[in-house]
């Protein structure tokens, strides 16, 4: 999850408000402005699976949260190549056994 400012480790701390007047929603395509942090978040789907796009105002420290859930998830951190690493293999069924989700930053 996106924010700004102070890490805010609580889940229900960490919504933001958002109006569908600035949003947009297309098969290839989704954006949105989070209203209560100034976020833009941009999506687009490949085949496989999705690249995001975060712009963060110019003010404020941004700050990324990611939820390594219990199950085999993790969350690497390599600063010497710059790169963050999650794998995350909580499922709530309808998919194969072995199914993980990974994100690179």
């Amino acid at each position: 999850m996106p924010l700004v400012g102070k890490l805010r480790t609580q889940f229900e701390a960490r919504g933001s408000r958002f109006s569908h007047d600035r949003e947009i929603s297309t098969p290839y395509y989704y954006a949105v402005d989070l209203l209560d942090s100034g976020i833009k978040l941009e999506a687009a789907p490949t085949v496989r699976c999705a690249i995001v796009r975060l712009t963060f105002p110019e003010t404020g420290d941004p700050v990324l949260v990611l939820d390594a859930h219990h199950k085999g998830s993790a969350v690497k951190i390599s600063p010497s190549q710059n790169q963050v690493t999650a794998t995350s293999r909580s499922n709530h069924g309808g998919v194969p056994a072995n199914f993980a989700c990974y994100s690179f930053i």
